[in-house]
C-alpha cells in the first residue's frame, strides 16, 4: 500500500461540513483552507463496492488520515483531496458520476467557500489579492476538470500498442506493457482484461472473425482500452516508479 499524508487534527469548532448527494451524506473537513473529503462517504456515493481497493489506487498525495469528530468521538478517518476525489469519480461505474462531479464543483465547493474554511479578507487590498489568487486557482484547475469530463464522456478506444506509444515510456513497447498489466492482475494470461477492470470502464473486448484455411470462420478477441483505462494504466506505472 502506498504511503499517505498525515494531516493535523480537526479542531472542535471545525466539525465536518455535511452535504447531501441524493440520500448519501458526504462529509468535508477543511485543512489549511482546502477541502478534504471523508473517503468512505465518497466511495458510498459513487457506489465503489470495495472502498479499500479504490483508495489503494490513489497516489500518496491524493489521500491522507486526519482526526475527525464523529458520533463515536474523535477518530482517525481516511480523507481525500480534490485530485483524489476526481480520481475516484473516474473509476466509478455510476451513471451519475458526472452529476456527482457537477454537484461538487457547482454546489459543495462554492458553499464551503461562502460559509467558512477559506480565509476572510480583512481589507480591500486583501480582498483583491484573494480574488486574484482564487481566479488563478480556477484557471489552473479548469484543464483538469475538462480532462476528467472528456474521459468520462469518451467512447473512443485504443489498442494496447497505441497505448504504449502514447504513454511514451522508454523501453515500454506493447509486449512489455502486456507483461506489466498481467503482473498487476489487470489482464489475464490470454491478455484479455479481468472482469473488475471491464466493470471499472477501463476496457472492452472486441470479437473479430477471420477466414480459416479450411474455409471455416475463426473468432479472435482483442482488448481495447478506453481513455479511462489509459489514465488508470498511467497511474499504475507511476505507482510502480516506471513513469
Amino acid at each position: 500500500m502506498s504511503s499517505q499524508t498525515t494531516l493535523t487534527p480537526v479542531q472542535p469548532e471545525q466539525k465536518p461540513h455535511v452535504f447531501e448527494f441524493g440520500k448519501n451524506p458526504v462529509r468535508v473537513v477543511i485543512r489549511n483552507g482546502e477541502p478534504w473529503w471523508i473517503a468512505t462517504d465518497v466511495c458510498q456515493a459513487l457506489k465503489h463496492t470495495n472502498s479499500r481497493m479504490a483508495l489503494q489506487r490513489l497516489d500518496a498525495d491524493e489521500k491522507g488520515v486526519t482526526k475527525v469528530y464523529t458520533r463515536g468521538g474523535l477518530q482517525n478517518i481516511q480523507v481525500i483531496n480534490e485530485p483524489g476525489l476526481y480520481s475516484l469519480i473516474l473509476r466509478s461505474n455510476l451513471a451519475e458520476a458526472r452529476a456527482f462531479k457537477r454537484w461538487v464543483t457547482h454546489e459543495v465547493l462554492p458553499q464551503i467557500r461562502k460559509t467558512g474554511g477559506y480565509q476572510v479578507p480583512q481589507s480591500f487590498a486583501d480582498a483583491l489579492q484573494l480574488a486574484a489568487d482564487f481566479q488563478r486557482k480556477i484557471e489552473q484547475q479548469q484543464p483538469k476538470v475538462e480532462f476528467y469530463d472528456a474521459i468520462i464522456d469518451s467512447k473512443d478506444t485504443l489498442l494496447i500498442g497505441d497505448v504504449a506509444k502514447n504513454l511514451q515510456v522508454p523501453g515500454l513497447g506493447p509486449n512489455k506493457l502486456f507483461q506489466f498489466l498481467r503482473r498487476q492482475k489487470v489482464l489475464k494470461s490470454d491478455n484479455l482484461p479481468c472482469q473488475q477492470y471491464i466493470e471499472l470502464g477501463w476496457f472492452r473486448v472486441v470479437e473479430q472473425q477471420y477466414p480459416k484455411k479450411d474455409g471455416e470462420t475463426g473468432v479472435t478477441y482483442r482488448t481495447r482500452v478506453y481513455q479511462r483505462g489509459v489514465d488508470g494504466i498511467r497511474k499504475l506505472l507511476k505507482r510502480e516508479g516506471l513513469l
